[in-house]
């Protein structure tokens, strides 16, 4: 679905909302969050966590929160805005830069990938933070109600008959002539 401007914030009490942008980025995000479309690149957080791909080629996209802004240079990462404000940026990779807009301060910093930054929204300081790129859902499935978080896929658990994530049967296997799901019993 592509969302336009709005002008005022949205509100996701629960679940999770996937958005496609005109430029190309594509967003989840999870509620409870409030959140704004402000342009057809970009968007503002007021409170949330989302994750945010934007192919290395429509790099720009600009994600706002009350203390922050950081501007995609062709990425994955997640952000996720305290009720207090507070921003927590995982930048999962690619690179991006980071704007601390807290106290009227406009500190900066570039992020590469596998690193975290948490900014106070009192002092407007960026500090490290632990990083975790399973933290954020990165893709919805409304059809199997599945969430991905980026976990690796098991390619033996799929020819067990299952999805990649642990749903397959063990001693089960795909009979390379009829392409169907075998069991050996042991």
């Amino acid at each position: 679905q592509v969302i336009y401007k709005t002008d005022k914030l949205n509100k996701l009490n629960s679940g999770f909302v996937k958005i496609a942008f005109e430029s190309g980025a594509t967003i989840v995000i999870e509620g409870p969050s409030a959140f704004m479309c402000t342009s057809d690149n970009s968007l503002y957080v007021d409170q949330g966590q989302l994750f945010s791909y934007v192919p290395r080629r429509e790099s720009g996209f600009k994600v706002a929160s009350p203390s922050s802004e950081i501007v995609d240079l062709g990425t994955e990462f997640g952000v996720k805005v305290q009720f207090d404000g507070t921003s927590i940026f995982h930048m999962i990779s690619g690179k991006g830069r980071l704007i601390s807009k807290a106290s009227g301060s406009d500190i900066g910093e570039h992020l590469g990938k596998n690193t975290a930054r948490r900014i106070d929204s009192q002092s407007g300081q960026i500090h490290n933070s632990n990083f975790d790129e399973f933290a954020f859902v990165r893709n919805i499935d409304s059809e199997t109600n599945f969430l991905w978080r980026g976990w690796p896929l098991d390619l033996a658990d799929v020819v067990g008959g299952g999805n990649g994530f642990g749903a397959g049967q063990l001693n089960a296997g795909i009979d390379p002539m009829s392409g169907e799901l075998t069991m050996q019993l042991s």
